[in-house]
């Protein structure tokens, strides 16, 4: 019989504005008990669509952390135009700027 530790004492993830409870490893696949998060949300509207950016993740045990950027675009079919496409580049550079401050505010235990 196996006895799953958590560790509870893990300090939630910079930026987090959700955090899910902690999977174990059976459940998830990982090497390692996690849990998922959610952060910021950016939203460029538009006249005919919306861009929805949103910063997402999952944090081990450990404290690690894994950031991801997910785009949504809700559009009645049109293309995006030049002057739109340049919004979007400065928000996910933002975005992914954000991404790596935060991570640097992410503590890791070196014990579990």
């Amino acid at each position: 019989m196996t006895n799953d530790t958590i560790h509870f004492d893990v300090p939630l993830p910079a930026g987090a504005v959700k955090v899910w409870d902690w999977e174990l490893p059976h459940r998830t696949g990982w090497a390692e008990p996690s849990r998922g998060f959610s952060g910021s949300c950016r939203v460029i509207e538009g006249e005919r669509d919306t861009i929805q950016i949103n910063v997402d993740g999952i944090q081990w045990s450990s404290g690690q952390c894994e950031r991801e950027i997910r785009v949504y675009i809700h559009t009645d079919a049109e293309p995006l135009t030049p002057a739109r496409a340049r919004q979007l580049a400065r928000a996910l550079i933002a975005v992914a700027d954000e991404c790596d401050e935060l991570a640097t505010y992410d503590r890791v235990s070196t014990e579990h």
